[in-house]
């Protein structure tokens, strides 16, 4: 496994949990938020955030909830 695959793996749930820390946010918003706030280090997928989200809830260092968007749409929010 390559260095900046093994930095991705401690990084990513580290900067997840902070940015929750700070408000609850629903996939795609943390998706964004993390590439916005990484200058486009930590920009991963969804096809990357969702698992680690799916872990991260599974050891019980989040929780999730769903709510309605503005839009009326329902979304999980992670917190």
């Amino acid at each position: 496994m390559g260095l900046e695959r093994e930095w991705m793996r401690g990084a990513a749930p580290l900067a997840v949990l902070t940015l929750l820390q700070r408000r609850a946010m629903y996939g795609y918003e943390l998706v964004e938020a993390l590439e916005e706030g990484s200058g486009g280090l930590l920009a991963m997928g969804q096809s990357t955030v969702y698992p680690l989200l799916y872990n991260l809830e599974e050891r019980g260092l989040l929780s999730t909830r769903w709510d309605r968007a503005p839009s009326g749409r329902r979304r999980k929010y992670y917190d």
